[in-house]
């Protein structure tokens, strides 16, 4: 296919330009047209099904991604009193220390899969990712003292961590705008709360916390070889890497999946000549006002979603009632949570629902507080399941769940394609931060109530007392008081900064950051005011040299 344009009615027609588009199996290259017609991915996407045979079979391979990260993540709260207990590495103190580490593995995760992934690839990443996951496993499995532990904890962190970022930006740029919000939103974050909730069967199946560990390790080996042989290149990253040829290519392989051909004779639209196949850094975000204010404000929003979000799913074993009850109710509260917040924000907007979720999370909270309080439930001992407290509390874990999935969509959303991984990498860092300091305002949370107890006897022996069974407890035998209003302090934070982001309900993804921002200007400050005869001679030139190489060998794939 060739592309040519003339500039007034007397102009004579330029030069055309030659791109590889056709297959030729005679001649085992491309062909070309004189009459191609240019075409972007998105517009691609709706050509082919951007929700087809294709799409389905990959969300299911980054669903099983995410399950298996919801099982490395929460599973702890299970096993961790059953592995204090058989180890003697310590109580509640060093359980929350190995979850710290855990979501500080996270940031580390982010750091480097982000990165990577627009550096070398969606595909080298995810691998990269989940072997990393596999790794973290089974040394966790045979590790026989606490630092082996921890440091099993830091690698199965970092590898759910980097693993649920590429999945989601991955699998985002292969899907249509109007299944954009179905699949990140609702059927990955479902795939990591049904990994939260098969951790409770397993924990009473067996008493061996190493059995717990084998069961995600055992899936993470499993699933490894299928996305080996099943994954591909996103073609918006070998587009925006200026591989024109290998990203029509795969778009052909989509759409022979789901028995649906291009147009005929089209090409996909090049990127701009000094954006193509640059590197980009964290400090692109910060240089063009639209994109860092998207990169501030969702760093903020992800702390906030971080520490109620983890804060109150480790604080569930400490809520009245069992432990496995709690965690069950917690977990399946997000099921509800992402079902109506995707199907709502493609009726009203991501804007609002991001907000009336932050609401949602905030009242629950303050009302959790306020609650009259409710024994827990010990063995031997008579007790309701499900208290007021309780549910107030999951009802905070529903909006903020709800927050989360609306959050991720953003994040996928609002960067252009050549900064995506880095801006959902580094915003999403946030979420790890507030994943960090959750168990310790936990731990905080204990012994505050352990002190406040002993306080009130006013006798300095009940405060050592005190101090020593906070110190030696396992984590669900203490209420965590006070910290979940300051969740509902954080929730309100959140809450005015989603007011302040602008609605992407039904637009296309930006390539570069040379495109059109939400408001209509440049996502870019610097850029350049070119000649459009100027600017397309430049394309012609740079198109024609670069296809002069390619037009005779299949593109790698």
């Amino acid at each position: 296919a060739s592309q040519g344009w003339s500039e007034g009615a007397n102009m004579e027609r330029e030069p055309k330009v030659a791109f590889a588009t056709i297959e030729d199996p005679n001649k085992g290259g491309y062909e070309d047209d004189d009459d191609g017609q240019e075409i972007t991915i998105d517009q691609a996407l709706s050509s082919i099904n951007g929700w087809g045979r294709f799409q389905h079979w990959n969300t299911l391979l980054m669903g099983l991604v995410w399950f298996v990260s919801g099982l490395f993540s929460f599973g702890p709260v299970e096993w961790g009193s059953k592995m204090m207990a058989a180890t003697n590495w310590g109580g509640c103190e060093e359980e929350q220390f190995a979850n710290t580490m855990y979501y500080a593995s996270q940031l580390l995760g982010n750091a480097i899969f982000g990165p990577f992934s627009d550096s070398f690839g969606r595909r080298k990443a995810l691998l990269a990712t989940v072997s990393l996951l596999a790794a973290g496993g089974l040394l966790c499995f045979f590790s026989r003292h606490f630092n082996v532990y921890v440091l099993s904890r830091v690698m199965t962190g970092a590898g759910a961590a980097g693993g649920t970022l590429v999945t989601s930006v991955l699998i985002s740029e292969v899907v249509s705008a109007d299944a954009r919000a179905l699949v990140v939103c609702f059927y990955l974050q479902i795939g990591f709360s049904i990994g939260v909730i098969c951790a409770i069967p397993t924990n009473l199946l067996t008493d061996d916390w190493r059995t717990e560990v084998a069961v995600p390790t055992f899936l993470t080996l499993t699933i490894l070889p299928i996305l080996l042989f099943d994954v591909r290149e996103s073609p918006r990253f070998l587009l925006a890497k200026g591989m024109t040829g290998e990203s029509f290519a795969e778009l052909t392989h989509i759409g022979e999946k789901n028995g649906r051909n291009l147009p005929s004779n089209s090409y996909i639209a090049p990127m701009r000549s000094g954006e193509r196949g640059k590197a980009y850094g964290y400090l692109d975000l910060f240089r063009s006002s639209p994109v860092r204010d998207y990169t501030i404000n969702l760093c903020l929003q992800w702390f906030c979603i971080g520490v109620v979000y983890y804060g109150l799913t480790l604080a569930s074993s400490q809520f009245a009632g069992t432990v496995h009850t709690n965690l069950f109710l917690s977990a399946f509260a997000e099921i509800p949570a992402y079902f109506v917040s995707f199907r709502t924000m493609d009726v009203y907007g991501r804007k609002p629902v991001l907000i009336v979720s932050w609401v949602l999370a905030a009242v629950s909270c303050f009302a959790y507080v306020m609650s009259p309080d409710s024994p827990r439930c010990v063995e031997g001992s008579q007790c309701s399941p499900i208290s007021l407290k309780t549910s107030m509390a999951v009802m905070g874990k529903l909006g903020i769940s709800a927050s989360f999935g609306v959050a991720y969509v953003y994040s996928c959303e609002l960067f252009p394609t050549v900064v995506r991984n880095l801006g959902t990498g580094l915003t999403t860092q946030f979420a790890n931060f507030g994943g960090v300091l959750a168990p310790l305002l936990l731990l905080w949370g204990m012994k505050f109530t352990s002190r406040s107890s002993a306080a009130k006897a006013a006798l300095p022996q009940a405060l050592i007392r005190a101090e020593e069974k906070a110190k030696k407890s396992a984590c669900n035998e203490v209420e965590p008081g006070p910290v979940i209003l300051l969740f509902g302090v954080f929730c309100c934070i959140g809450l005015i900064a989603s007011c302040l982001l602008p609605e992407t309900l039904g637009q296309p993804l930006a390539e570069s950051l040379h495109d059109r921002g939400r408001n209509g200007a440049s996502l870019s400050d610097d850029e350049e005011t070119i000649h459009p005869r100027s600017e397309g001679v430049e394309m012609v030139e740079e198109e024609n040299l670069y296809h002069r190489h390619r037009i005779h060998a299949k593109p790698e794939l």
